[in-house]
């Protein structure tokens, strides 16, 4: 057996021995690339989640503001009536032209305080608002007569997006660790 005639290398298989230290390198720089972008995609679905969360609870506290003030128009209600029928943990203040409060929800004052210190804003206007402020804040206004501002906090608003947030990282930490395994 010993003496048997060595078998000729394949010209392939000189190739491929040949550049199998650059694959060796390369995979490891192909999966930290492949990571890296999916990170990056997933940060990005984030950010757009995060932004299409505030935009529909803006919308759905300016539908907020404007129940309350053709509630407070037509029937002259107060605002027990009708609070249990927002969002949870939504507050209002309803101001006359003159900027009186003509009505307002429970534990509002804080939101009488910010309010009397804003600029008239008009209809539909809002955001948040505020350095640090905790509330997405919208005005709306009925008639010229009635100006409503509704708030809610935003830990309520993104509490869903922030559980959301929380799994995608685990998600992304858990995939990383095992392809890098």
């Amino acid at each position: 057996l010993h003496d048997a005639p060595a078998i000729p290398a394949l010209p392939r298989l000189r190739r491929f021995i040949a550049i199998e230290p650059l694959f060796r390198h390369a995979v490891p720089v192909l999966i930290i690339t492949f990571l890296a972008v999916l990170a990056l995609v997933v940060w990005l679905h984030m950010r757009n989640q995060h932004d299409r969360t505030l935009a529909d609870a803006g919308a759905n506290l300016a539908v907020s503001a404007e129940l309350v003030a053709a509630e407070l128009t037509a029937r002259h209600a107060t605002a027990a009536q009708f609070e249990n029928r927002l969002p949870a943990g939504t507050q209002f203040i309803a101001r006359d032209a003159a900027g009186r409060i003509v009505s307002q929800s429970a534990g509002a004052m804080a939101l009488a305080s910010l309010v009397s210190s804003l600029p008239s804003l008009p209809a539909g206007a809002g955001g948040v608002i505020g350095e640090g402020s905790d509330s997405l804040l919208v005005h709306s206004a009925v008639a010229g007569s009635l100006i409503v501002t509704a708030a809610r906090p935003l830990s309520d608003i993104l509490s869903e997006w922030t559980a959301t947030r929380q799994l995608m990282t685990l998600l992304i930490a858990i995939t990383s660790g095992v392809t890098l395994i």
